[in-house]
C-alpha cells in the first residue's frame, strides 16, 4: 500500500508541488529535487510526523520523475547531525547526473 501510494504521487507529481508533504530544494531548467514527507500505511501518523522521506527528481519536459532515496531519518547516517546535508552527500556521489541539483 505505501509503495503504491507513493507511485500514485510520481504519477501525479504536478499536483503534489504544492502540499505541504512537498518541498522543492532547487530547480534546474525543468528539473526539480524535491523531498517527500509520507507515512507507512495503517501507521496512524502524519506524513510530517513519520519521519519517512521520498527523495526525487521530476522532469517538467520529460515528464519524468526518478526516485532517489527512500529512507526514515533516524535510517540515514546524518553527517554533523544533519539530515539534509547526508542525504545531499549520498545523492551527489550516488547519482552524478543531478549533482547540480544538490550543490
Amino acid at each position: 500500500m505505501t509503495l503504491d501510494s507513493l507511485m500514485q504521487m510520481c504519477r501525479r507529481v504536478d499536483a503534489v508541488y504544492g502540499l505541504d508533504v512537498c518541498d522543492e530544494i532547487k530547480k534546474v531548467g525543468s528539473r526539480r529535487l524535491l523531498k517527500i514527507d509520507f507515512a507507512v500505511a495503517k501507521s496512524c501518523q502524519s506524513p510530517k510526523a513519520s519521519g519517512c522521506r521520498m527523495i526525487a527528481v521530476s522532469d517538467d519536459d520529460k515528464l519524468l520523475v526518478h526516485i532517489l532515496l527512500v529512507y526514515h531519518k533516524s535510517d540515514i547516517e546524518s553527517i554533523n547531525n544533519n539530515e539534509t546535508y547526508a542525504w545531499k552527500s549520498l545523492v551527489s556521489s550516488e547519482y552524478p547526473e543531478f549533482r547540480d541539483l544538490v550543490s
